[in-house]
């Protein structure tokens, strides 16, 4: 039994983290190296598992902030969170390990969450619509989650097109 499980270990121990190198947008790990967003620019980066991608965009208030995500591939497990300027929590994804279900966000009022382009259990991206209840800095958090069986680090491509409406 060994002999089959010792390459298969020291395969798994050899790959970094992150088995996929990061996108171009690195640095962009927390709040501080937030990636500022243009509305209606769309940019694509990569989540590699246990790596945030944060993004910021001001926002005056009384519009809606909608954030699109499209995938372009790959593991497709992301969890989405999104901080107001005030560092309050406005959505929080607490679903664990792709198992996303209605009861596993945190949302405040007026926060929208839709699945889009659904394919049997595809996902072809998702969209946040957020109230901005003052104008300022809104933080935009994306997470590549994992399986419970992965071995390897999980990455996702995407696409995300923030808007002010």
């Amino acid at each position: 039994m060994w002999r089959t499980l010792l390459p298969l270990a020291l395969l798994v121990a050899a790959c970094p983290r992150g088995a996929r190198p990061d996108d171009a947008l690195e640095p962009n790990d927390d709040a501080s190296q937030a990636t500022p967003l243009t509305p209606g620019q769309p940019v694509e980066g990569r989540a590699n598992q246990d790596n945030p991608d944060v993004f910021s965009l001001e926002a005056p208030e009384g519009r809606t902030i909608v954030f699109q995500v499209d995938s372009l591939g790959l593991e497709n497990c992301p969890a989405f969170t999104v901080a107001g300027p005030d560092g309050a929590l406005l959505y929080e994804d607490r679903h664990h390990f792709c198992n996303r279900g209605p009861a596993d966000a945190v949302k405040a009022p007026g926060v929208e969450f839709l699945l889009l382009n659904v394919q049997g259990h595809e996902i072809g991206g998702y969209e946040l619509r957020v109230p901005a209840q003052q104008t300022g800095r809104y933080l935009l958090t994306i997470l590549e989650q994992g399986r419970v069986d992965n071995l390897f680090p999980f990455s996702w491509d995407y696409r995300l097109t923030p808007r002010v409406e």
